[in-house]
């Protein structure tokens, strides 16, 4: 099996982009890129650059390591492949397949490198909880010691969740309730001033029943609590 690595030898001679790609063209900022499960590059459309020959040369690269691996059922290193914010993309594309090919142990242990990578769920969550669910036992995503801690918790307790919401978007802010929350209050208050900008920082609060929980995850620190959002009642907020 090739071993993977993200240091790959590019041909840089000017190419048309590849009609594979062009389904995947989108404009950002203006610019022209590419943006898929493999690559995400800019591009110029309808002209030889340099600039299209890295994203062809990147892309098939790419495609040709994670199919391999894929064959291998090898997910674990694709996942480790992918940058953090296309583990769910890819995950989500690919989820029946993998779950057919594995244990409920391992594809939750494969889901919670992916949820746990993407702590921007706002448009994803519906998609991510139908990827909890698709599993018998969500809880399998805890290590022994998060379990152990989750069986010594309260049948009732506070959560916090911790977001930045531009102000134009506070009379939405419903939309900004997620599956990522924590039982510390102050890593919640990190989360919601963490970078510095022109948005609010947002500290939600509420109980939740222990049974509404899929998973208690404290391998980083931040004693997230996994939960089911759509089941979260009187949510109370403030801005910190």
């Amino acid at each position: 099996m090739e071993p993977l690595t993200k240091k790959h030898q590019l041909n840089i001679e000017p190419e048309f982009l590849c009609d594979e790609l062009k389904s995947d063209v989108k404009l950002i900022d203006g610019q022209t890129w590419v943006s898929n499960v493999f690559v995400e590059l800019p591009i110029i459309l309808n002209e030889r650059t340099q600039l299209n020959s890295i994203c062809n040369q990147s892309f098939l690269k790419k495609k040709s390591i994670i199919e391999n691996n894929m064959k291998l059922k090898n997910y674990e290193s694709v996942l480790n492949f992918l940058d953090s914010h296309k583990k769910f993309q890819f995950f989500n594309k690919y989820v029946n397949e993998i779950h057919r090919n594995v244990s409920d142990k391992r594809y939750y242990k494969l889901l919670k490198d992916v949820i746990t990578s993407n702590q921007t769920d706002k448009n994803y969550k519906e998609d991510i909880l139908s990827l909890i669910r698709l599993g018998n036992n969500p809880r399998l995503m805890m290590n022994k010691n998060d379990a152990i801690f989750f069986s010594n918790l309260q049948d009732k307790f506070k959560i916090w969740r911790g977001v930045q919401i531009y102000h134009h978007d506070m009379k939405n802010i419903q939309d900004f309730n997620g599956i990522h929350w924590s039982l510390s209050r102050d890593k919640a208050s990190w989360f919601a001033k963490r970078f510095e900008n022109n948005k609010n920082s947002v500290l939600f609060e509420v109980e939740i029943n222990k049974y509404d929980v899929f998973a208690f995850l404290n391998e980083r620190n931040e004693q997230e609590i996994v939960i089911d959002n759509f089941e979260v009642k009187n949510l109370n907020y403030k801005i910190i």
